[in-house]
């Protein structure tokens, strides 16, 4: 199935760019300390004793809850597609309450009703994929099962914002290689980052029968030290995902020349990124 093919996409990027994604995840961090600030005082009030968080990666969110005293008393779960990613987390975060394992969004393996706060931020929107049959629906239902009746729900995406500058270089590019060998025109897709608009992520909670209690657009623009910063950012959370239509050992190739017609097309000097996310607070109603 090519839903399942853009799956193994992602774990795949994740587990090669593993390494480089330790220094180069600063923008998701900061997806994570806005989306705990949105849901701190209603956490706190939940005084929660599980907590998963889905797409967990390196565990940033360990600390960063550490920080903020909710996980005091609290047994933390983190999943994560990538084996490499768990590994890293493991390394550095676990201990007693704190544990981490390969799981998957869309089969979480947990009792109905077990967690009550749920975490995910910058996850889901790689199942957003409408040309290949999937959507975060499944992920979204399965999240609403693991929660008790009251529990919260926290999460983060890409948004589609109007600034697109790195894409546009890519679909030409990719315009390109589709007349070489190699190349397989049904894996392609003009947004491999698979962004959403506030409402289509509300609409994905509402439909999971969650009562949605924060929905937000946020812009904030983004300085690196430069533009290669930037694409090694991208590199580090989607290499095969951009990559995807190209033969496995043209890829390199392939990236090479588009991170060159971009770095030529921004110039020199610190580069912004043009950053929009999209967060949404959501509560499994008391039944």
């Amino acid at each position: 199935m090519l839903a399942d093919l853009r799956k193994s996409l992602v774990r795949e990027t994740y587990d090669q760019e593993a390494e480089r994604y330790k220094n180069a995840s600063d923008m998701q961090l900061l997806n994570l300390m806005r989306l705990l600030s949105l849901s701190t005082t209603t956490l706190q009030k939940l005084n929660a004793r599980h907590i998963l968080d889905v797409g967990c990666g390196l565990g940033p969110a360990v600390a960063v809850l550490k920080d903020r005293g909710l996980l005091d008393d609290t047994d933390y779960l983190g999943l994560d597609l990538s084996p490499e990613m768990i590994a890293g987390a493991k390394k550095v975060h676990e201990s007693e309450r704190v544990k981490f394992r390969v799981g998957d969004a869309e089969a979480i393996e947990l009792a109905d009703g077990s967690v009550d706060f749920v975490l995910s931020n910058s996850a889901l929107h790689w199942l957003n994929q409408p040309k290949f049959g999937m959507t975060p629906a499944k992920a979204f239902g399965e999240m609403y099962r693991v929660l008790r009746p009251g529990g919260l729900l926290a999460v983060s995406a890409a948004a589609i914002g109007k600034a697109e500058r790195l894409l546009k270089v890519y679909r030409t590019v990719l315009a390109r290689w589709s007349g070489r060998s190699g190349f397989d025109a049904g894996q392609y897709t003009e947004d491999p980052i698979n962004r959403l608009h506030l409402h289509e992520l509300v609409d994905l909670a509402l439909g999971a029968n969650f009562e949605v209690e924060v929905g937000q657009l946020h812009y904030q623009p983004y300085q690196l030290p430069d533009v290669h910063a930037y694409l090694n950012a991208v590199r580090a959370y989607g290499f095969t995902s951009f990559m995807a239509p190209i033969a496995p050992e043209l890829r390199e190739k392939a990236w090479s020349e588009m991170s060159q017609e971009y770095a030529e097309c921004v110039g020199d000097g610190p580069y912004v990124h043009d950053y929009y996310v999209v967060y949404v607070i959501a509560r499994k109603c008391n039944l």
